[in-house]
């Protein structure tokens, strides 16, 4: 397993048609992610930024758009139609339900 998944890679398979090595390369920022979880204070975040770390934005294509952390990529856990599926699922029936709406709306997309 990769001890780090390279920011460079990652947008380079972005970009690219390989679906087998963004895969690839999910699955192990999965296990990086599971295996050491890392919460920042604001300074260990601008130097771990500095330093090249990739920052990864799970909003949808819309929010990222209305502004983000420059250098950050976006990898949306949503489209625009599902988060406001999930949006008004919160608004007109319950946090929990548009929990399960989101989760089984993402769940098909990671890999597993």
């Amino acid at each position: 397993a990769m001890a780090a998944l390279d920011g460079d890679l990652l947008v380079r398979l972005l970009q690219e048609d390989d679906v087998d090595a963004l895969h690839h390369a999910l699955q192990n920022l999965k296990e990086i992610i599971n295996n050491s979880p890392v919460l920042l204070d604001t300074l260990e975040f601008l130097d771990a930024k500095a330093s090249g770390v990739l920052l990864i934005d799970v909003r949808s294509p819309s929010e990222y758009d209305q502004g983000h952390i420059p250098g950050a990529v976006n990898v949306p856990l949503f489209d625009d139609t599902e988060r406001a599926r999930v949006g008004t699922c919160f608004h007109q029936r319950s946090q929990a339900e548009a929990m399960t709406l989101g989760m089984s709306l993402v769940r098909p997309k990671l890999p597993l």
